[in-house]
């Protein structure tokens, strides 16, 4: 019971081919993220640039988990959802979210004022010198976080044929990130 490769690279009944973007674009994506995922695991890195890189690494781990959590609970979301069945879901985020730290502002004013042969010479100086408060260990308070931002979202899901399936994932999705229609991408799920 193999797969027959030259009826699924035939044209369809109506003329049309197939639509090849909506059928790679998942493979591509998990692709990337596996060769991403490889790279960053054998990277070396300069001694110099150490404690920047690592804080980078810190901020993607914490991106891939709060993807990873947003894919598994809304695939869990889903797959309970009448007429659905298995769910995997696929979130792009952009950018990496924003934590704001607590700084301490010093300043220094300086106002002089001088008198020359009947002529007032005034002169002043402001320096504001900001400075990041940090723990005993050297990293900084961080005052407030938030998440990146969803991106878009691919759900491939068994039942997802159904327009009424589709239509109701799709609304969930735009429900629950805020996320509008051409952001979300349903498509039918091959075991």
């Amino acid at each position: 019971m193999g797969f027959d490769w030259k009826k699924w690279f035939r044209k369809e009944k109506d003329g049309q081919k197939k639509d090849w973007f909506s059928i790679f674009f998942p493979i591509m994506l998990i692709c990337a993220v596996i060769i991403l995922m490889m790279t960053n695991t054998n990277r070396n890195i300069p001694d110099t640039a150490e404690s920047e890189s690592s804080e980078q690494e810190v901020r993607s781990q914490d991106q891939d988990a709060y993807a990873a959590m947003l894919e598994e609970k809304l695939a869990d979301a889903f797959s309970r959802m009448a007429g659905v069945g298995e769910v995997r879901v696929y979130v792009t985020l952009a950018g990496s979210g924003e934590e704001t730290v607590l700084k301490d502002e010093g300043r220094t004013a300086e106002n002089v004022q001088e008198e020359d042969s009947g002529a007032i010479r005034s002169s002043e100086r402001t320096e504001e010198e900001e400075t990041t408060v940090t723990d005993s260990e050297g990293n900084p308070y961080v005052v407030s976080a938030t998440y990146p931002k969803v991106q878009g979202i691919l759900i491939v899901a068994q039942g997802a044929e159904s327009a009424v399936v589709r239509e109701q994932l799709m609304q969930a999705a735009s429900t629950l990130l805020g996320l509008s229609y051409q952001e979300i991408q349903v498509a039918t799920y091959q075991s």
